[in-house]
């Protein structure tokens, strides 16, 4: 009796330890799962977040000076620059602006909660709006890139918005 009692005993701690080192494995992979997940904070680095091109091919008509594109450049200090063209005229407008620390801050959540989880969408027409998105780390590498219908995406063009970008004057090129 007491050889099975002493082997129970071993066989559990051996349970017992593999069962603390699984949960030891669980909780690491799930900690290097969140660190992907990390929602980028405003830094003082003037370093590229996002390129945001949102471009418009038609239809149109042949005589109409109409935006056929907006680019934006966001960093990670919060600096915003914004660049538009417009067909017939050459109107260009190019100003830069500072996010506040709560826009900067719903700008990175919904890219990574949103944007990082957004799958292309091929169904339905093809009105004109296009839309490239490059999403970028602080080290430079490429987090997500996408190319294609602006639809499901909007909500960040809407987020890079500014009335200052409306206080300044075209300039033709």
């Amino acid at each position: 009796m007491e050889i099975k009692r002493k082997k129970v005993i071993k066989v559990g701690m051996i349970f017992l330890l593999l069962c603390l080192c699984g949960l030891g494995v669980f909780f690491a992979i799930r900690f290097l799962k969140k660190g992907d997940d990390k929602i980028p904070a405003k830094s003082d680095k003037h370093i590229v977040m996002l390129t945001v091109r949102d471009s418009y091919g038609g239809p149109v008509y042949e005589n109409e000076d109409y935006c056929q594109c907006h680019f934006w450049t966001v960093y990670y200090d919060g600096t915003v620059e914004y660049y538009e063209s417009y067909s017939l005229s050459g109107a260009t407008t190019m100003v830069s602006w500072e996010l506040d620390e709560e826009t900067f801050n719903e700008l990175a959540t919904k890219l990574e909660k949103n944007f990082m989880k957004h799958e292309a969408d091929d169904e339905g027409g093809f009105d004109g709006s296009w839309i490239t998105i490059v999403y970028t780390d602080e080290k430079g590498n490429v987090r997500k890139e996408f190319d294609g219908y602006i639809y499901g995406l909007e909500y960040i063009t809407k987020l890079l918005h500014s009335e200052e970008r409306y206080n300044v004057e075209k300039n033709p090129l």
